[in-house]
């Protein structure tokens, strides 16, 4: 089991905006919780990340891919 950390001082990318000056609350190696900075009381023994202003987004995936001459996305699939 990981550590709980607490990411604060960021701004957040989230699915309809980018929010400034939050928290983002990481228990077990997922987001939590995501608010603003200092509205909440954290337990003790949090491992503390200041992000420093810095953005803060979820990962990303490349879907990058060749498809022999486009023969992949445009072949009939029967």
């Amino acid at each position: 089991m990981s550590a709980s950390s607490i990411i604060h001082g960021c701004r957040a990318v989230l699915p309809d905006q980018v929010a400034e000056s939050v928290s983002i609350l990481v228990e077990e190696g997922k987001i939590a919780a995501i608010f603003p900075d200092g509205s909440r009381s954290l337990p003790s023994g949090l491992r503390r990340i200041d992000a420093g202003g810095g953005l803060v987004g979820p990962g990303f995936i490349d879907p990058h891919c060749h498809g022999a001459d486009d023969r992949f996305f445009f072949a009939d699939p029967a």
